[in-house]
């Protein structure tokens, strides 16, 4: 479906809405995307394994609690796309506490189950998750927006400087 060669992720946008009259405050939520290729075209009770896919993004995704926009999140590793198999993308959500029911981030449905989720008040083991209830097998896809740019013609080399404590 997405048809795209010879080209690379940047950019992905999640479409947020809050349909309660009352809005919340604007609050952050500590996220990790993860990105990869799978020749599955639906979903079962199997996961595509995180360790089959590439960690794209590791940061916070800031939610207004009102209106219906798109929040856009800046890839920390482009990813790129190889135009044969399907994308599977993997959105993980790990700070405490939980959100005003009131809102969500929009799908739009499909005959087939193509998505997965699972909620929980703890933490979730995303080397090893559990298998979803009945109603984390969705049918919908996520309403989500894919910035494609092109491949650079030059390896690229992204660093991560952290602390390194030499005893």
């Amino acid at each position: 479906d997405i048809n795209t060669a010879n080209q690379r992720i940047t950019k992905v946008s999640y479409h947020y809405y809050h349909g309660s009259e009352y809005p919340i405050d604007t609050y952050s939520d500590s996220i990790k995307i993860f990105m990869g290729h799978t020749s599955a075209n639906t979903f079962d009770e199997t996961w595509i394994p995180i360790s089959e896919m590439v960690e794209v993004y590791n940061g916070t995704i800031r939610c207004p609690g009102e209106g219906d926009l798109w929040i856009e999140l800046t890839l920390t590793f482009p990813f790129a796309y190889n135009n044969v198999d399907n994308l599977v993308v993997a959105f993980y959500e790990y700070s405490p506490g939980l959100h005003d029911w009131g809102e969500t981030f929009l799908t739009s449905e499909t005959s087939e189950v193509v998505s997965m989720r699972i909620r929980d008040d703890y933490e979730i083991d995303i080397q090893n998750p559990k298998t979803p209830e009945t109603w984390g097998f969705i049918a919908a896809y996520p309403n989500i927006r894919l910035l494609f740019e092109d491949l650079p013609p030059y390896p690229v080399i992204v660093t991560l400087p952290s602390p390194v404590d030499f005893g």
